[in-house]
């Protein structure tokens, strides 16, 4: 087992309006604030459309402008 402990000098909450782009909020927020190390201790909402990311390294990825996922088309059902 391992522990740690530290002391908090400052949190930040940040609201993301719907229909604005998240990741595009955050680098901005960083911006901002100068931020230069953080931690997301939460989040809830809903998206419009996601791109998951599962790191499999320590290694930063490379740097690349992101693209947005396409909208999820609306699932068409005939009811009888």
């Amino acid at each position: 087992m391992e522990a740690a402990s530290l002391s908090v000098k400052k949190i930040h909450i940040l609201r993301v309006d719907p229909g604005e782009d998240v990741l595009a909020a955050v680098n901005e927020f960083i911006s901002r604030t100068g931020l230069r190390q953080a931690v997301v201790l939460g989040g809830y909402g809903t998206l419009a459309a996601s791109h998951l990311h599962w790191v499999a390294h320590n290694r930063l990825p490379p740097c690349r402008p992101t693209t947005p996922s396409p909208a999820p088309k609306a699932a068409s059902r005939s009811f009888p």
